[in-house]
């Protein structure tokens, strides 16, 4: 009994077809620019090159209205401290309320309060000097800040005047 599968002529032809269109895939002994296959695998990259750039990196991203305020915060700080560093009439100018409006009634009824309260604990017999001790421990920590902050001045002044 012959085990070989009988062949027409057109299945003879169509194994030769597909033979021919294996060995495109088969590597090459030497591929040339000229060689049908190499053009081939050239245009198959660039194909997915193309597609990989049509293609987002990652899906798009939901930002909350946290971020977004975030964000236009972060953006309005920047163009003003572009502003001041371009404007060279730029100056700070102290702020005071305008008298008998509610901004300036609130302010001073609120400072007399505070010193009012501590006058009244200064006051007391046996005196608590706990609030004058918090209040001056504040403003030891301020003075140090500004020590810190006018020896970074100084240092500063230095660098410049010395370039």
């Amino acid at each position: 009994m012959n085990c070989s599968p009988i062949m027409s002529s057109d299945d003879k032809k169509e194994t030769e077809t597909s033979n021919e269109c294996d060995e495109g895939f088969l590597p090459d002994a030497n591929p040339t620019l000229e060689s049908p296959r190499f053009s081939i695998a050239m245009k198959m990259n660039r194909h997915d090159k193309d597609k990989d750039t049509l293609l987002p990196p990652s899906p798009p991203k939901f930002v909350s209205m946290n971020q977004l305020a975030e964000a236009a915060k972060a953006f309005y700080n920047m163009s003003l401290a572009h502003e001041i560093t371009v404007d060279s009439e730029f100056r700070l100018e102290k702020y005071e309320p305008q008298e008998k409006s509610l901004e300036y009634c609130i302010k001073e009824t609120m400072h007399r309060a505070f010193w009012d309260i501590l006058r009244s604990s200064l006051d007391c017999d046996p005196p608590d000097y706990e609030p004058a001790l918090r209040l001056l421990e504040e403003v030891k920590q301020v003075c140090d800040l500004f020590g810190y902050l006018l020896s970074s001045i100084i240092t500063i002044q230095y660098v410049f005047q010395h370039q």
